[in-house]
């Protein structure tokens, strides 16, 4: 949830089902209603309180995701060196979310946009040796972040071609990591892993549902009756 210094004030609850969820409460059974109140307060004592440190890691994700989006695209769209650049933002922006249990806001911005620096503090506290595979990588893409100005492009100029992207793509899908297309997680082993993941944030019952629902989402009539399973509350 993102807050604003000037936000207006939270809106009432019919306003708020009309305008933000695109619900009629009038509609609605009364079961239905209940829990989108239920639901519409947690969400107001949430807009009210200090910032949650899960919505600040959730919109470091949300915003490398969409990085990490762009710069596949732009790579198998040739263009180049952007899509360096692009996925440097993504994994830096990865990295940072990963490091918000651990480093405040200034310590976060004081490792500035040095990939191997967050790489560096983030295995320190991660302890996975593992994880020392892919140095080799970070520190290429981290060469990218100097060619994100014209400037630079002509003082310098700039070899390079989309084969170095590509292989960077295939290495990031690395075979040794689990739920890649050439190491598929079986679903039981997906199931886990998303309760794992889930169940500390919407709870045991609400987690098992959600589980449930995906599973068989093509029974599912109303997409509508999903929102409730993926929210707070």
């Amino acid at each position: 949830m993102r807050r604003s210094r000037n936000a207006r004030p939270f809106p009432p609850f019919h306003e708020w089902m009309t305008e933000a969820q695109h619900i009629d409460p009038n509609t609605l059974s009364a079961t239905d209603r209940d829990e989108w109140e239920r639901l519409y307060e947690c969400v107001r004592a949430r807009a009210a309180g200090p910032p949650n440190g899960q919505d600040l890691q959730r919109e470091y994700f949300r915003t490398a995701l969409e990085y990490y989006i762009a710069a596949r695209f732009s790579a198998f769209s040739f263009f180049m060196p952007m899509s360096g650049v692009l996925f440097h933002h993504g994994i830096e922006l990865y990295l940072k979310g990963l490091l918000c249990p651990w480093l405040n806001e200034e310590q976060r911005k004081a490792l500035s946009h040095v990939l191997p620096s967050a790489w560096e503090k983030y295995k320190s506290f991660a302890a996975d040796p593992a994880l020392s595979r892919f140095d080799d990588l970070v520190a290429e893409l981290d060469q990218h972040w100097r060619v994100r100005y014209p400037d630079d492009l002509v003082k310098h100029g700039l070899q390079t071609d989309t084969l170095v992207t590509r292989d960077l793509l295939d290495r990031l899908d690395d075979s040794a990591v689990r739920g890649t297309p050439r190491n598929p997680m079986p679903s039981a082993e997906v199931i886990n892993k998303a309760r794992d993941l889930i169940t500390p944030i919407l709870g045991r019952e609400k987690s098992e549902r959600l589980i449930e629902t995906v599973y068989e989402i093509e029974k599912v009539t109303d997409v509508r009756k999903l929102r409730p399973l993926l929210q707070l509350g």
